[in-house]
């Protein structure tokens, strides 16, 4: 840095009256999530038994379904990715939204298994460009001393979405699988007027990350020091492009432990209720469970937000692998002559699933910073969701072979429990790859 360059200066906080513009971003993704994670993810097993009773399918075709819209999802992310960081966030949003209301719309016209997948294909395309990749590359822009809070915040909506499940769950019975699915598209176009919520960074409306005021420091010449953009571009700090995160070994292995923890989680997210049902579990009951998950990750993801700046976020994610895979153990002793373990389960599998989401985003923009963060995420979200393709094809199988789930949640408890010395090996995060220590 050359020795006349204005010295840093702490940043200057917002005044107590008015709102910094990026919380409203934060509140406009979080709705859409709220909707799109529910309906697309946990209500999806609502459609299990009634498209099974309609078409004789078995459990692993349909559970392939979604194995197949997770894998869709991953290829199209490192696409979306460069989308986002070209054309920008609004932009992926609105097109995200179109592709939901079309896919759904497919969805209510299928007729043999090949057209069903062709659905799942086209939904997950807009679901991945919505939720895994413009909502928290959006979010990491407008924030940084902030940003565990604002992406906790982000991800509560999906779990405060959790009365829209039994909604969903109430038109099929009323309608049918079909015409609620074509009803939910009526949904989606209500969703479209928060397209022109989101901007696309803070410096382009004078304020910094964090709503931090810019800092009015004149130079000799009269001029500002520093412009806005780079006031901006200095509180982000550095940042990786995609070529230096693949050559960093941080990127694998942070690829790995995502892949392992989506292996355990995807299947008790999409198919908790119908494995539930299978052990002999109450279908209201097991429907309730399905229900409280998101609910149980939104209280998680609120106390985050409180404290989770204050927490190293490694560590933390760590722990939460670890509750996550005690969680799922509980599992191989449930049964319906005992359901009094599934409260435990919702506790540890809240903690250790709900936690983990909105902390991808910070340890990704952590490690590697925003400019190239759609890109990088996208990958790693290829890489995830591999894990995540392959869980719930796993527990399908093994219903059709012996006749219930439980045989694959020691296998999925072990993958998870696999992550935490892993996710350990990493750099102390906001000291790795592009800080001042080595990683």
């Amino acid at each position: 840095m050359s020795s006349n360059a204005p010295a840093a200066t702490p940043p200057t906080p917002r005044p107590a009256t008015g709102t910094f513009y990026g919380w409203w971003i934060v509140a406009a993704f979080a709705g859409v999530l709220a909707f799109v994670s529910t309906t697309l993810g946990f209500g999806a097993g609502l459609l299990v038994e009634p498209v099974r009773a309609e078409f004789g399918w078995s459990a692993f075709a349909v559970a392939a379904a979604f194995s197949l819209r997770t894998e869709a999802g991953a290829v199209m992310a490192p696409l979306a990715g460069a989308v986002i960081d070209r054309w920008g966030c609004r932009w992926a949003l609105g097109a995200g939204l179109v592709c939901i209301a079309i896919g759904l719309v497919f969805l209510s016209q299928a007729g043999d298994l090949w057209t069903f997948y062709a659905a799942f294909v086209v939904l997950a395309v807009g679901q991945s460009t919505i939720g895994g990749q413009a909502a928290s590359v959006s979010v990491a822009r407008w924030f940084v001393r902030k940003r565990n809070r604002a992406l906790a915040i982000l991800w509560m909506g999906p779990g405060l979405g959790f009365v829209i499940i039994p909604f969903f769950g109430a038109l099929i019975a009323w309608f049918g699988w079909r015409n609620a699915s074509l009803l939910w598209v009526l949904v989606v176009f209500a969703s479209l007027p928060l397209v022109w919520v989101v901007r696309e960074s803070p410096e382009k409306y004078g304020d910094l990350p964090d709503g931090d005021l810019p800092d009015g420091a004149r130079g000799a010449d009269g001029k500002s020091a520093l412009s806005v953009a780079q006031q901006a571009a200095r509180a982000r700090g550095a940042s990786m492009t995609t070529g230096q995160a693949f050559r960093n070994g941080t990127f694998w292995r942070l690829g790995l432990v995502l892949a392992l923890t989506n292996f355990a989680a995807a299947p008790i997210t999409q198919l908790v209720i119908p494995s539930l049902t299978r052990e002999g579990v109450d279908p209201a009951l097991a429907t309730f469970v399905g229900s409280a998950l998101p609910l149980t990750y939104a209280i998680m993801r609120f106390g985050l937000a409180q404290w989770g700046d204050k927490v190293e976020t490694r560590n933390l994610m760590a722990f939460c692998f670890g509750v996550q895979g005690i969680g799922i153990l509980l599992l191989t002793m449930v049964s319906g002559g005992n359901v009094a373990l599934l409260a435990p389960f919702l506790l540890l599998f809240g903690i250790g699933f709900g936690i983990p989401v909105p902390l991808r985003g910070v340890v990704i923009a952590d490690y590697f910073g925003v400019q190239s963060m759609g890109k990088i995420q996208g990958m790693l979200q290829f890489l995830a969701t591999i894990g995540g393709v392959l869980g719930p094809m796993v527990q399908g199988l093994a219903a059709d072979q012996f006749g219930g789930y439980r045989e694959t949640y020691v296998l999925l408890a072990v993958c998870s429990l696999l992550s935490v010395p892993l996710m350990l090996s990493l750099p102390r995060t906001g000291h790795g790859p592009r800080g001042d220590s080595p990683a």
